[in-house]
Protein backbone atom coordinates (compact mmCIF):
# COMPACT_ATOMS: atom_id res chain seq x y z
CA UNK A 1 0.00 0.00 0.00
CA UNK A 2 0.97 3.21 -0.74
CA UNK A 3 1.25 6.40 2.05
CA UNK A 4 -1.22 8.19 -0.29
CA UNK A 5 -3.70 5.55 -0.61
CA UNK A 6 -3.79 6.24 3.41
CA UNK A 7 -5.20 9.65 2.50
CA UNK A 8 -9.02 8.46 1.74
CA UNK A 9 -11.19 7.82 4.60
CA UNK A 10 -13.01 4.44 3.62
CA UNK A 11 -13.75 3.82 7.50
CA UNK A 12 -14.98 5.81 10.41
CA UNK A 13 -13.84 4.58 13.71
CA UNK A 14 -14.39 6.95 16.94
CA UNK A 15 -14.84 7.47 20.48
CA UNK A 16 -17.54 9.77 21.46
CA UNK A 17 -17.39 11.42 24.69
CA UNK A 18 -19.28 13.27 27.05
CA UNK A 19 -21.51 13.89 30.41
CA UNK A 20 -25.01 11.28 30.21
CA UNK A 21 -27.12 13.42 28.46
CA UNK A 22 -25.03 15.14 26.20
CA UNK A 23 -26.30 13.74 23.09
CA UNK A 24 -23.45 11.09 22.39
CA UNK A 25 -26.09 8.38 21.41
CA UNK A 26 -28.13 10.59 19.32
CA UNK A 27 -25.37 11.29 17.36
CA UNK A 28 -24.18 7.70 16.97
CA UNK A 29 -28.15 6.86 15.66
CA UNK A 30 -27.65 9.35 13.02
CA UNK A 31 -25.50 7.38 10.85
CA UNK A 32 -28.26 5.48 10.15
CA UNK A 33 -28.79 7.85 7.28
CA UNK A 34 -25.55 6.42 6.08
CA UNK A 35 -27.68 2.64 6.50
CA UNK A 36 -28.64 0.24 8.96
CA UNK A 37 -27.25 0.43 12.10
CA UNK A 38 -26.32 -1.89 15.11
CA UNK A 39 -26.20 -0.72 18.46
CA UNK A 40 -24.55 -3.01 21.35
CA UNK A 41 -26.17 -1.76 24.68
CA UNK A 42 -24.37 -2.41 27.71
CA UNK A 43 -25.59 0.47 29.60
CA UNK A 44 -29.32 -0.02 28.68
CA UNK A 45 -30.09 3.31 27.71
CA UNK A 46 -30.40 3.08 23.86
CA UNK A 47 -34.41 4.24 24.89
CA UNK A 48 -32.79 7.57 25.18
CA UNK A 49 -32.40 8.26 21.49
CA UNK A 50 -36.28 7.93 20.88
CA UNK A 51 -36.18 11.70 22.34
CA UNK A 52 -34.65 12.73 19.49
CA UNK A 53 -37.53 12.29 16.96
CA UNK A 54 -37.92 15.66 16.03
CA UNK A 55 -34.70 15.10 13.62
CA UNK A 56 -34.94 11.24 13.61
CA UNK A 57 -37.03 10.21 11.45
CA UNK A 58 -39.17 6.67 11.91
CA UNK A 59 -37.87 5.43 8.98
CA UNK A 60 -34.18 6.08 10.41
CA UNK A 61 -34.96 4.90 13.67
CA UNK A 62 -36.34 1.59 11.42
CA UNK A 63 -32.75 1.19 10.20
CA UNK A 64 -31.21 0.73 13.73
CA UNK A 65 -31.40 -2.29 15.32
CA UNK A 66 -30.52 -2.62 19.25
CA UNK A 67 -29.07 -5.81 21.12
CA UNK A 68 -28.91 -5.80 24.55
CA UNK A 69 -26.66 -7.50 27.49
CA UNK A 70 -26.08 -7.41 31.09
CA UNK A 71 -22.98 -7.96 33.45
CA UNK A 72 -25.35 -11.32 33.89
CA UNK A 73 -24.78 -12.15 30.15
CA UNK A 74 -21.12 -12.52 30.60
CA UNK A 75 -18.28 -11.63 28.38
CA UNK A 76 -19.11 -15.04 26.65
CA UNK A 77 -22.27 -14.13 25.46
CA UNK A 78 -20.71 -10.93 23.89
CA UNK A 79 -17.82 -12.64 22.21
CA UNK A 80 -20.60 -15.34 20.44
CA UNK A 81 -21.84 -11.95 18.23
CA UNK A 82 -18.35 -11.11 17.63
CA UNK A 83 -17.68 -14.48 16.44
CA UNK A 84 -20.96 -13.76 14.05
CA UNK A 85 -19.53 -10.59 13.00
CA UNK A 86 -16.18 -12.75 11.92
CA UNK A 87 -18.38 -14.62 10.10
CA UNK A 88 -19.96 -11.92 8.16
CA UNK A 89 -17.05 -10.71 7.10
CA UNK A 90 -15.48 -13.55 5.70
CA UNK A 91 -18.46 -14.05 3.66
CA UNK A 92 -18.87 -10.38 2.61
CA UNK A 93 -22.38 -10.04 4.19
CA UNK A 94 -21.50 -7.58 6.75
CA UNK A 95 -25.71 -6.33 7.39
CA UNK A 96 -24.59 -3.04 8.71
CA UNK A 97 -23.00 -0.11 7.63
CA UNK A 98 -22.29 1.15 11.35
CA UNK A 99 -21.81 -0.31 15.00
CA UNK A 100 -22.25 1.21 17.84
CA UNK A 101 -20.93 -0.16 21.26
CA UNK A 102 -21.97 1.93 24.42
CA UNK A 103 -20.29 2.29 26.25
CA UNK A 104 -16.40 1.82 27.14
CA UNK A 105 -16.88 2.66 30.72
CA UNK A 106 -19.02 -0.32 30.82
CA UNK A 107 -17.41 -2.86 28.97
CA UNK A 108 -14.03 -1.72 30.65
CA UNK A 109 -15.99 -3.09 34.26
CA UNK A 110 -17.02 -6.13 32.15
CA UNK A 111 -13.66 -7.16 30.94
CA UNK A 112 -12.84 -6.79 34.84
CA UNK A 113 -15.08 -8.95 35.72
CA UNK A 114 -14.33 -11.52 33.69
CA UNK A 115 -10.55 -11.96 34.44
CA UNK A 116 -11.98 -12.37 37.69
CA UNK A 117 -13.84 -15.21 37.18
CA UNK A 118 -11.33 -16.51 35.10
CA UNK A 119 -9.09 -16.50 38.14
CA UNK A 120 -11.76 -18.37 40.20
CA UNK A 121 -13.75 -15.28 42.15
CA UNK A 122 -17.22 -15.83 42.79
CA UNK A 123 -18.57 -12.75 41.40
CA UNK A 124 -22.06 -13.66 41.02
CA UNK A 125 -23.69 -12.57 44.97
CA UNK A 126 -21.71 -10.97 47.59
CA UNK A 127 -21.58 -13.96 49.80
CA UNK A 128 -18.26 -14.07 52.18
CA UNK A 129 -17.85 -10.22 51.28
CA UNK A 130 -17.04 -8.60 48.53
CA UNK A 131 -14.13 -9.57 46.55
CA UNK A 132 -11.81 -6.71 44.83
CA UNK A 133 -9.78 -7.10 41.72
CA UNK A 134 -6.08 -7.17 41.65
CA UNK A 135 -3.39 -5.28 39.28
CA UNK A 136 -3.71 -8.61 36.74
CA UNK A 137 -7.51 -7.98 36.47
CA UNK A 138 -6.82 -4.11 35.36
CA UNK A 139 -3.68 -5.94 33.02
CA UNK A 140 -6.29 -8.36 31.35
CA UNK A 141 -9.04 -5.57 30.51
CA UNK A 142 -6.29 -3.03 28.96
CA UNK A 143 -4.68 -5.97 26.44
CA UNK A 144 -8.60 -7.29 25.95
CA UNK A 145 -9.74 -3.69 25.06
CA UNK A 146 -6.85 -3.64 22.69
CA UNK A 147 -7.18 -6.40 21.21
CA UNK A 148 -11.58 -5.82 20.90
CA UNK A 149 -10.08 -2.74 18.70
CA UNK A 150 -7.37 -4.29 16.54
CA UNK A 151 -8.94 -7.88 16.14
CA UNK A 152 -12.54 -6.85 16.13
CA UNK A 153 -13.75 -3.53 14.88
CA UNK A 154 -11.46 -2.49 12.86
CA UNK A 155 -11.46 -5.81 10.48
CA UNK A 156 -14.92 -5.27 10.06
CA UNK A 157 -14.65 -2.60 7.69
CA UNK A 158 -18.22 -0.53 8.53
CA UNK A 159 -17.78 3.14 10.61
CA UNK A 160 -17.51 1.97 14.26
CA UNK A 161 -18.50 4.12 17.16
CA UNK A 162 -17.77 3.55 20.73
CA UNK A 163 -19.14 5.71 23.59
CA UNK A 164 -17.97 6.95 26.92
CA UNK A 165 -18.31 8.80 29.90
CA UNK A 166 -16.57 12.00 31.04
CA UNK A 167 -16.05 13.07 34.75
CA UNK A 168 -14.11 15.35 36.54
CA UNK A 169 -10.13 15.29 36.42
CA UNK A 170 -8.62 16.87 39.89
CA UNK A 171 -5.12 17.69 40.25
CA UNK A 172 -3.09 20.83 42.31
CA UNK A 173 -3.37 23.80 40.67
CA UNK A 174 -0.99 24.22 37.36
CA UNK A 175 2.36 25.42 38.49
CA UNK A 176 1.48 25.28 42.79
CA UNK A 177 4.37 23.28 44.43
CA UNK A 178 2.93 22.89 47.56
CA UNK A 179 1.60 19.68 48.27
CA UNK A 180 -0.75 20.82 50.58
CA UNK A 181 -2.54 22.69 47.96
CA UNK A 182 -6.08 21.66 47.77
CA UNK A 183 -6.78 19.77 44.53
CA UNK A 184 -9.01 21.53 41.73
CA UNK A 185 -11.12 20.24 38.58
CA UNK A 186 -8.11 20.52 35.85
CA UNK A 187 -9.99 18.99 33.20
CA UNK A 188 -11.98 16.48 31.99
CA UNK A 189 -11.17 12.42 31.83
CA UNK A 190 -12.95 9.23 30.45
CA UNK A 191 -14.50 7.57 33.23
CA UNK A 192 -13.00 4.09 34.20
CA UNK A 193 -9.97 2.60 35.68
CA UNK A 194 -6.65 5.57 35.43
CA UNK A 195 -4.82 3.06 33.28
CA UNK A 196 -7.43 2.22 30.76
CA UNK A 197 -8.81 6.26 30.99
CA UNK A 198 -5.43 7.42 29.81
CA UNK A 199 -5.07 4.51 27.25
CA UNK A 200 -8.68 4.70 25.41
CA UNK A 201 -8.88 7.88 23.71
CA UNK A 202 -5.10 6.93 22.23
CA UNK A 203 -7.00 3.99 19.76
CA UNK A 204 -8.84 6.46 18.33
CA UNK A 205 -8.21 8.87 15.33
CA UNK A 206 -11.42 10.92 15.87
CA UNK A 207 -12.48 11.66 19.29
CA UNK A 208 -15.46 14.02 19.25
CA UNK A 209 -16.37 15.91 22.84
CA UNK A 210 -20.01 16.21 23.51
CA UNK A 211 -21.36 19.01 25.32
CA UNK A 212 -25.23 19.89 26.86
CA UNK A 213 -25.05 23.44 28.14
CA UNK A 214 -27.87 25.30 29.83
CA UNK A 215 -29.22 28.45 28.22
CA UNK A 216 -31.54 30.53 30.28
CA UNK A 217 -33.46 33.49 29.33
CA UNK A 218 -33.37 32.50 25.96
CA UNK A 219 -36.29 30.31 24.04
CA UNK A 220 -33.90 27.46 23.28
CA UNK A 221 -33.33 26.85 26.91
CA UNK A 222 -30.44 23.82 25.57
CA UNK A 223 -27.77 23.71 23.51
CA UNK A 224 -26.05 20.83 22.59
CA UNK A 225 -22.45 21.11 20.75
CA UNK A 226 -19.50 18.93 19.80
CA UNK A 227 -15.99 19.75 19.71
CA UNK A 228 -13.62 18.00 17.27
CA UNK A 229 -9.89 19.27 18.72
CA UNK A 230 -8.87 20.50 22.01
CA UNK A 231 -8.61 18.99 25.42
CA UNK A 232 -9.41 15.02 25.12
CA UNK A 233 -11.18 16.28 21.98
CA UNK A 234 -8.79 15.46 18.47
CA UNK A 235 -8.92 14.62 14.74
CA UNK A 236 -7.00 13.11 11.90
CA UNK A 237 -9.50 14.80 9.92
CA UNK A 238 -8.14 18.55 7.89
CA UNK A 239 -10.99 19.98 6.99
CA UNK A 240 -12.37 19.64 11.02
CA UNK A 241 -8.91 21.01 12.66
CA UNK A 242 -9.46 24.60 14.26
CA UNK A 243 -13.31 23.75 14.41
CA UNK A 244 -14.72 25.90 17.77
CA UNK A 245 -17.40 24.25 19.31
CA UNK A 246 -20.46 23.11 16.89
CA UNK A 247 -24.25 23.34 17.83
CA UNK A 248 -25.61 20.40 16.92
CA UNK A 249 -29.15 21.70 18.36
CA UNK A 250 -32.03 20.11 16.76
CA UNK A 251 -29.52 19.01 14.00
CA UNK A 252 -28.37 15.57 13.28
CA UNK A 253 -24.78 15.12 13.45
CA UNK A 254 -24.20 12.81 10.67
CA UNK A 255 -25.60 15.51 7.79
CA UNK A 256 -23.41 18.09 10.22
CA UNK A 257 -19.91 16.26 9.80
CA UNK A 258 -20.97 15.66 5.88
CA UNK A 259 -21.47 18.90 5.25
CA UNK A 260 -17.85 20.12 7.33
CA UNK A 261 -15.75 17.51 5.63
CA UNK A 262 -16.36 17.98 2.39
CA UNK A 263 -14.11 19.82 0.19
CA UNK A 264 -14.76 23.29 -0.27
CA UNK A 265 -17.61 23.34 2.82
Amino acid sequence: MKLLDLAAYDQFIGLFLGRSGSGKSVAEASFAEFGPLEIIDLDRRARGILGATKFLASELLDRITVSQYTVKDGWKELNNKFELWDVYVRTNKLPFKTICIESVTTLQKWLIIDSMKLRGVDVGKLRGGLQFATPDDYNYASIAFMKLIYEVLMPLKCNVILSGWLVNEYGKPPGDSNQYAPNIVIGQKVLGTQKMAEEIPGYFDEVYVFEKEEITGTSNPVKFTVTFEGGLAKTSRTELKGKQKVDLTNRSFYQTYQQLTQKGK
